[in-house]
C-alpha cells in the first residue's frame, strides 16, 4: 500500500547548506568521498543527496578556508541557508583562537548542526602551544559545539551486517556523516514507509484502521497540521495498542513511521521555538 507521495527535491534556491571551514592546509577530500563520494578537487560547492530509510535532501556542500571567512567585509549572503557547519582545525592554542575568531562572525546564522573536527586531542605530552583536550572541550561545551575526534573509535570492531541492536552511534570520521544525516533539513522529504517497508494490503478491519490512522498521521505532520508534540505523544498508547495485533513484519513498518513522525514534529518544534 502506497500512501506517501514520491519526494521532489527543491530548486537550488531552497537548498539547505552545509558548510565546512577549514583552518589546515589539508584538502577535506576524506569528508567529501563519504558524503558525494568522487568529486572535482577544483570545486568548493558539492550537492549532496542525502538519503537514509526515512527520508530524502539535498544539501549544499561549501568548503570555505578560514582565511577566506575571515577576509569577508560581508558574510551574511552566503550564511542565508546555512543549517550546519563543521569547523576541521588541529589542537594549537593559535588555531583555537582563529576558531573563536571565525565563528564571532557567522555565529548570527545560528546553524542548528556545529561540530569542531580535530583528527587527535589528548591531555598528556603536550607540545609547546598545544592546547589540552580538556581546553577544546571546554570551548566546544561553551559555544554549543560537538567536538568529533577523527582516530576515536579506530579500533572498534564494525557491527556484523544484519545485526540490529538498536541505535549504534558512530564514532570518529563517521560520526561527522551521521550528525549530518540526523539533523532535520528544512527541505527534507519523508520516504514512504522508512525506506521500502510498507504495510501490508489490509487482511483484517484492525490492520485496515492502523494503515488510515498511519496515512492520516503522517499526512498532518507531512503538511503542517499537526506541529503540537504534546498531541502526538497523546496518541502513543492508542497507537501502540493498535499496533498489537499485527504480524511482525507490518508493526516494524508501522513502528518506524511513527517514529519519523514524532522526528519530523520535533524538528518542527524545534526551528519554531528558534524563531
Amino acid at each position: 500500500m502506497r500512501w506517501s507521495k514520491k519526494p521532489v527535491l527543491p530548486c537550488r534556491a531552497m537548498v539547505p547548506t552545509c558548510c565546512l571551514v577549514n583552518f589546515t592546509p589539508d584538502p577535506l577530500d576524506w569528508l567529501l568521498q563519504l558524503c558525494v563520494g568522487d568529486h572535482d578537487r577544483s570545486k568548493t560547492e558539492f550537492p549532496w543527496t542525502i538519503e537514509t530509510k526515512y527520508y530524502r535532501a539535498l544539501v549544499n556542500i561549501s568548503i570555505k578556508q578560514a582565511g577566506e571567512v575571515m577576509a569577508s567585509s560581508s558574510p551574511a549572503p552566503w550564511l542565508a541557508g546555512m543549517e550546519a557547519v563543521m569547523f576541521y582545525c588541529d589542537t594549537s592554542k593559535a588555531t583555537l583562537a582563529r576558531v573563536e575568531e571565525v565563528w564571532s562572525r557567522i555565529k548570527e546564522a545560528a546553524p542548528a548542526v556545529c561540530l569542531l573536527v580535530v583528527e587527535s586531542a589528548s591531555d598528556q605530552n603536550l607540545g609547546p602551544g598545544e592546547a589540552s583536550r580538556t581546553e577544546v572541550m571546554a570551548w566546544c561545551l561553551d559555544h554549543h559545539f560537538e567536538l568529533v575526534e577523527c582516530d576515536e573509535g579506530e579500533e572498534e570492531e564494525e557491527v556484523e551486517e544484519g545485526e540490529d541492536e538498536g541505535i549504534d552511534e558512530k564514532l570518529g570520521r563517521a560520526r561527522v556523516v551521521e550528525a549530518l544525516k540526523a539533523h532535520t533539513w528544512s527541505n527534507l522529504q519523508l520516504l514512504e514507509s522508512g525506506g521500502g517497508g510498507t504495510l501490508q494490503e489490509d487482511s483484517s478491519d484492525e490492520e485496515g484502521e492502523v494503515s488510515d490512522q498511519v496515512r492520516s498521521l503522517m499526512t498532518a505532520v507531512d503538511t503542517g497540521e499537526e506541529e503540537d508534540f504534546g498531541a502526538l505523544f497523546s496518541q502513543l498508547a492508542s497507537m501502540r495498542e493498535q499496533s498489537s495485533n499485527l504480524q511482525q513484519q507490518d508493526r516494524k513498518a508501522y513502528a518506524e513511521q511513527v517514529a519519523m513522525a514524532f522526528y519530523k514534529a520535533i524538528g518542527e518544534a524545534s526551528d519554531d521555538d528558534e524563531h
